[in-house]
């Protein structure tokens, strides 16, 4: 993603403009009029509430007051150790700066809270916290240009700002040991993390990037790359050096602090931007709250879902569909950034659905253009009588000795015509230029019809009347018949001419509402061919059996599908059912089965606005791992 748009940037003054930023606000109430957004207007996670039925765990409270690398401070600290822990087995830890601010009961941060719930729930390991302030300690005659927050430990700024090791060492020869005497502690770096917010996120980060050894995953917020005390160099330590074995997560949002010291808000772009461009395990999910820990608490739960997705723990557990009253966060285009800092910034007007054509999607005269013709569909004895129009793109990097990948496009029209929002060809062209995804053939099919005298169904399951009369049967239907459809008449012609891929993870499937949900059924009956789904706005409801599809996937063994799903709340609503509910509702057990999933909701309607505007990142989130 960033390697494009830099390169973009670099090149071609006349796209001299910065990609879009989306933020993530909670889901607005349903309404096609502008509405008023209140920046960092988060509900608490119901993970940080208390609930008698989650086992709770017990906190500790220690004084260390002999510090050898910071002398003269005094502190504490605080160990959690969930209900589940055994001291027989080594236990993954995660250590949080500004520790009290992370349990504080009157405060929507409530870690330990979390951390019950997502323990109880399989969501995470049994994990030890530790929960460690900054050092308080007499004032200094000169505090340097950064002096310390008065109303902040004044060791805070040495400790959490500096770019020295100290603090390293302070946690790894001190604290952790005073811990490991008491908890049976892991060794392996993918069972630690390491927490914080504001300048304690960027201690974290600092600490994790020189002892990649000790700890493998990092949570920041709001984090202060700034020039407090040297942490505006860390973009410049990524770019320099290989990548480090880290699995990394940060926050900021436009309305976070902005002073002398620096733009907190571009400082953590760019971060990001920088660990992006070297492949690392990152999850950038920006809010619009002012620099407090609002957003980073109402997402505290799901930051620590993402952190340890995957550890075996977790995938030894089986798991519940997420509850229909966990917040649902949907994306927006990020606000202006203010001129000033406001604590308390001022409310933004957003029109519904406003969403930004994507850069990709513009031509490049330095870049390679694939050819883009109509493609003529041969007789189907599947859909006997019924004529598809289609156009194939075939990418200037083509090589028939290594194979292509494939994309068949649902109502390709839609996705390829000059009117169209996407400009598939073009956003393919400059990706596989860029790196981003494989060279790629695209078939963008219409769906079949039928002469207007053979039109085969009444009303009210019949298309509507500029849709393609067998749009219905093809698309809407469960059965395995599209499926047999590609790949047993459409597939074969064209690898009549073009070599393609024998790997289902180098074939996607791509749709808009019905032609979405037509998608995954296609892919749900030949996973062997095609290993990827893009749905946008998918038709998961009562038309022809697909809002069966959450039962389905709830009874049947997972499959080897990546999905990635995209709706709205102000999606459609008809007498075959509510689309948003739909979608939400198969998205919940998709990720009850651990399928690899990706979700962004928005808050347009039954329109391609959105997903256009993001399909750049849907196809380099597909394709992240193709090399």
């Amino acid at each position: 993603m960033i390697r494009f748009t830099l390169g973009l940037i670099t090149c071609l003054p006349f796209l001299a403009v910065a990609q879009t930023d989306y933020v993530n606000i909670p889901a607005p109430e349903r309404s096609k009029e502008a509405y008023l957004r209140q920046p960092g207007d988060y509900p608490p996670s119901i993970h940080s509430q208390e609930n008698r039925e989650t086992p709770r765990g017990s906190i500790e409270v220690f004084d260390w007051n002999d510090s050898e690398v910071y002398p003269t401070t005094t502190r504490q600290y605080w160990i959690y150790t969930p209900a589940q822990y055994d001291p027989s087995s080594p236990t993954p830890a995660i250590v949080f700066q500004d520790g009290h601010s992370f349990i504080r009961e009157d405060r929507n941060l409530r870690a330990n809270l979390v951390m019950d719930s997502l323990i109880h729930q399989g969501l995470m390991p049994p994990t030890i916290g530790i929960f460690v302030n900054p050092g308080q300690r007499p004032p200094l005659p000169d505090e340097g240009k950064a002096p310390p927050n008065p109303n902040l430990p004044l060791n805070r700024r040495i400790e959490y700002d500096s770019t020295n090791t100290d603090y390293a060492k302070f946690l790894l020869n001190e604290i952790i040991p005073a811990v490991r005497a008491q908890r049976n502690l892991s060794s392996d770096p993918s069972d630690w993390a390491i927490v914080g917010n504001s300048s304690g996120g960027m201690a974290a980060f600092k600490v994790a990037w020189q002892h990649p050894d000790v700890f493998g995953k990092v949570m920041v917020h709001n984090g202060s790359f700034v020039d407090l005390l040297g942490g505006h160099v860390v973009p410049d330590w990524v770019r320099k050096s290989e990548p480090k074995p880290l699995r990394i997560s940060l926050t900021s949002g436009p309305f976070d602090l902005l002073n002398e010291y620096g733009s907190w808000w571009d400082a953590n772009r760019e971060l990001a931007s920088e660990l992006a461009a070297k492949g690392y395990d990152l999850r950038a999910f920006w809010g619009d709250s002012a620099h407090n820990p609002t957003f980073a608490g109402a997402t505290l739960s799901e930051t620590l879902r993402w952190i340890w997705r995957d550890h075996p723990y977790v995938l030894s557990q089986s798991i519940s569909a997420r509850s229909p009253s966990e917040t649902v966060f949907v994306q927006i285009p990020a606000p202006a950034m203010p001129q000033s800092y406001e604590k308390k910034p001022a409310a933004y007007s957003r029109a519904p659905g406003d969403y930004p054509i994507a850069l990709e999607a513009r031509k490049v005269p330095s870049t390679p253009a694939g050819t883009f013709k109509p493609y003529s569909i041969a007789e189907s004895s599947i859909y006997p009588g019924a004529t598809q129009e289609a156009w194939l793109y075939v990418p200037d990097q083509y090589d028939a000795k290594q194979g292509a990948g494939l994309a068949v496009f649902m109502d390709g029209r839609g996705f390829c015509s000059e009117k169209s929002r996407f400009q598939a060809p073009t956003v393919f062209d400059n990706l596989i230029a860029a790196g981003d995804m494989p060279p790629t053939i695209a078939l963008f099919i219409e769906a079949g019809d039928y002469p207007a005298e053979q039109r085969p169904f009444p009303r009210p399951i019949s298309p509507k009347p500029k849709q393609a009369s067998n749009r219905r049967v093809e698309y809407d239907s469960i059965d395995d018949r599209f499926s047999r459809f590609l790949t047993e008449e459409v597939m074969p012609q064209i690898a009549a001419k073009f070599s393609l891929s024998t790997d289902p993870k180098r074939h996607v499937l791509i749709g808009n509402s019905s032609g979405g949900s037509c998608a995954f059924t296609a892919a749900w009956h030949r996973p062997d061919v095609f290993g990827n789904v893009v749905s946008h706005i998918g038709s998961f409801t009562a038309i022809r059996g697909a809002h069966h599809y959450p039962q389905i996937i709830r009874d049947s063994e997972p499959r080897p599908l990546r999905i990635f799903l995209l709706s709205g709340v102000n999606d459609q609503i008809s007498v075959f059912g509510d689309w948003w509910q739909a979608n939400l509702s198969l998205a919940r057990e998709l990720e009850a089965k651990r399928y690899d999933l990706k979700t962004v909701w928005g808050d347009g309607g039954h329109d391609s606005r959105h997903a256009a505007a993001v399909f750049p990142e849907t196809l380099r989130w597909i394709f992240r791992d193709w090399k």
